[in-house]
């Protein structure tokens, strides 16, 4: 008797099943369900696995956080009763945060306590221990009473300290310019009181990357508007009627030096707009290189309905490495938007891609030539017919790639793994990491745990009707695709093969009488067996021999 049955996946091996996390999809692990509406979850590594959380909280505009270790055990207060990062008056946004390397982090954000409508940046340290390390609700970096500043972003400087860059809107001068600024481990700045310019030419710029350049100081990426026709016209900037924005980098050194001359190196200065403030973002290659990865509007002057990816790869002196103004990543019809990218552990890049008019993820890998590797336009990540809102996605360091993404069809929280070659790991409708009726899982965050497992955290309101009610919930995605967490333990295949084969079973143990099993491979009975119950995965086949008996208790 054969009888297949979708269940929860669950966690795979004996270690796992003495943790903390859950691995039911519907239920998870609170993170915070405190008082309020929590909402943009950041995870960075606390250097033993787990994951350090930061959120906003929508109704009392304050920032929290909390710490959830590797064994899926909440680390810092309880989830009613986070570490308050800042609780001052006012509200804050864009809060980005990365790790100290020490087991804590540097958060920083957009605050607006001293007045309501012009922000300043605020950055904190936080210990290993949720103990804020500088000023009570952060130390103040900017001071600017007309320039609104806004979107920090962080990178390590090498010596325990950090470098920033943000770009401010100052109303009175009419302009809009990045400004960058570095402090020490003590939480003392370094650069000139309200931080350098990146740099001084003509025009405007904004929507910043930044990278640590090895050597104490950081390369900046922006969006730069020199070599638009309105390019000068404060008025255009601020509504958006750009058709010729660039991209343009900047090295600045630990002392704060421009490297790469004040005016900054161009990167990309093909027609229509890059950028133009969608998704996009850099990451080393492991070489001392950079690579971008941005949205392009050189195949659509001001339309706005075909929008494709392109990526660069540029030295250290901010030389361009590939074609002219980059190579094509996705050019397929109407708009494609890059929703993340990560590593392919050899110099190259595997970005994501969010097909609009197909409302479907896919994916493309860039070798370190700038060659792309897989299907023209890329392979697909997730089913046809789920309607795509949120995604994000990272390396799991030997080489393979990590989807996270909410769907609105049943709304779903799901993961997908492919590996070096571009296939699906996970069958075909990879992992339900969130599948709670409930809810509307959003704003996922991801982060590297241990043996190619992923902490996932997000966004999630099934504990009230009303949809902007959130509380931020977490799961760990083991490399098998399944949820880890205590329970029965389930097996899952890892190749081809017979049943009484333990090397097709994850765990080298062939599956014994009750246990909970998920096939993704070709299975064959060939001996008589019994078990639990039976997840087949496409392209997963199992297929019993004659005169074999086969059972399925549940």
């Amino acid at each position: 008797m054969r009888k297949f049955m979708f269940l929860l996946l669950l966690a795979i091996n004996a270690l796992t099943a003495k943790s903390q996390w859950s691995n039911n999809a519907s239920v998870n692990n609170v993170v915070s369900n405190k008082v309020g509406s929590d909402y943009n979850p950041i995870s960075v590594s606390d250097n033993a696995n787990g994951a350090i959380i930061f959120f906003e909280d929508y109704f009392d505009g304050n920032i929290y956080a909390q710490h959830m270790t590797t064994a899926g055990t909440i680390a810092w207060g309880s989830s009613s009763n986070p570490v308050s990062v800042c609780v001052s008056a006012g509200q804050k946004y864009d809060a980005s945060a990365i790790a100290d390397g020490s087991g804590g982090a540097f958060v920083a954000w957009t605050d607006y306590r001293h007045d309501a409508y012009i922000g300043e940046v605020y950055i904190q340290k936080i210990s290993s221990a949720g103990i804020a390390q500088w000023t009570a609700n952060g130390v103040r970096v900017t001071n600017n009473v007309s320039r609104d500043d806004l979107l920090p972003l962080l990178c390590q400087d090498g010596l325990g300290g950090v470098i920033l860059t943000w770009y401010g809107d100052d109303t009175l001068a009419h302009t809009i310019q990045n400004y960058a600024q570095r402090y020490n481990s003590a939480g003392a700045a370094q650069w000139v009181a309200d931080g350098i310019q990146v740099t001084t030419a003509a025009g405007f710029r904004a929507s910043s990357s930044i990278l640590p350049d090895g050597a104490n100081g950081a390369f900046i990426f922006f969006i730069d508007t020199r070599n638009d026709p309105n390019g000068m016209d404060y008025s255009y900037l601020s509504n958006n009627d750009l058709t010729n924005s660039d991209i343009y980098g900047q090295r600045l050194d630990g002392a704060g030096a421009r490297l790469w001359t004040n005016n900054g190196a161009a990167i990309i200065t093909a027609p229509g707009n890059q950028n133009d403030d969608l998704e996009w973002d850099a990451l080393p290659d492991g070489s001392g290189n950079v690579i971008l990865v941005f949205n392009d509007g050189r195949n659509d002057i001001g339309s706005y309905t075909n929008y494709d990816i392109y990526a660069q790869k540029v030295n250290s002196n901010g030389v361009p490495q590939w074609a002219a103004n980059g190579i094509a990543v996705c050019t397929a019809a109407e708009n494609q938007f890059t929703i993340g990218r990560a590593s392919d552990g050899a110099g190259g890049v595997v970005v994501s891609i969010n097909y609009e008019s197909l409302n479907r993820i896919y994916a493309q890998k860039i070798t370190s030539a700038g060659a792309a590797a897989w299907t023209l336009n890329g392979v697909p990540v997730s089913q046809a017919g789920q309607v795509i809102y949120d995604g994000v996605m990272a390396s799991d360091g030997s080489g393979n790639s990590i989807f996270c993404f909410s769907t609105s069809v049943n709304p779903v929280l799901k993961a997908q793994k492919l590996n070096s070659a571009g296939i699906l790991q996970w069958g075909i409708a990879g992992t339900d990491v969130c599948n709670n009726t409930l809810s509307t899982p959003n704003n996922p965050s991801i982060i590297l745990s241990d043996v190619g497992s992923f902490i996932i955290s997000w966004s999630d309101n099934r504990n009230s009707a009303l949809p902007s009610d959130q509380d931020i919930y977490a799961s760990k995605v083991l490399a098998t695709g399944v949820l880890a967490g205590t329970g029965s333990s389930p097996y899952t295949t890892v190749a081809n093969g017979n049943w009484n084969n333990p090397v097709i079973w994850s765990g080298g143990i062939v599956p014994p009488v009750a246990a909970v099993v998920i096939i993704r491979h070709n299975v064959i009975g060939n001996v008589n067996a019994s078990c639990a119950s039976v997840t087949v995965e496409a392209p997963g086949n199992l297929t019993v021999n004659n005169g074999i008996l086969f059972s399925v208790t549940n």
